[in-house]
């Protein structure tokens, strides 16, 4: 399988918390892509705008499955409310696309909630 990583940014800066929940998202994603998806191509693209907007994407050209609904059985889709869970913690969206035979792509939408502070200096009086 080819993996491709694509960073529409120059430096992110996010807390380091929130970078986490991304990196555990994007983790999430591709143990999903090796698991069930049979694909041949993945891509991650890392996209940034100002003002802390960001846009997570991993998509595959695999064999995609058919979203399920939220009246399933315990137990199923425990990679999913994962993925959902982590990006709620964010104060961000996850949206999953995916049809039999299409793929699947997975986004998260995140807005940076506080602006990085750098290192303080102390005061001179």
């Amino acid at each position: 399988m080819h993996v491709f990583f694509q960073k529409d940014c120059r430096a992110p800066s996010l807390p380091a918390a929130d970078e986490m929940q991304l990196l555990r998202i994007v983790q999430e994603a591709l143990t999903n892509v090796r698991k069930h998806s049979k694909a041949q191509t993945v891509r991650v693209l890392l996209n940034c705008r100002p003002g802390g907007a960001y846009m997570l994407l991993v998509e595959d050209d695999g064999v995609g499955f058919d979203l399920p609904r939220r009246s399933g059985r315990p137990g199923e889709h425990i990679g999913l409310s994962i993925m959902e869970e982590r990006a709620r913690r964010l104060g961000g969206q996850l949206r999953i696309e995916s049809e039999p035979g299409e793929g699947t792509r997975v986004e998260v939408a995140y807005n940076r909630r506080e602006p990085l502070q750098g290192p303080r200096r102390p005061r001179v009086d």
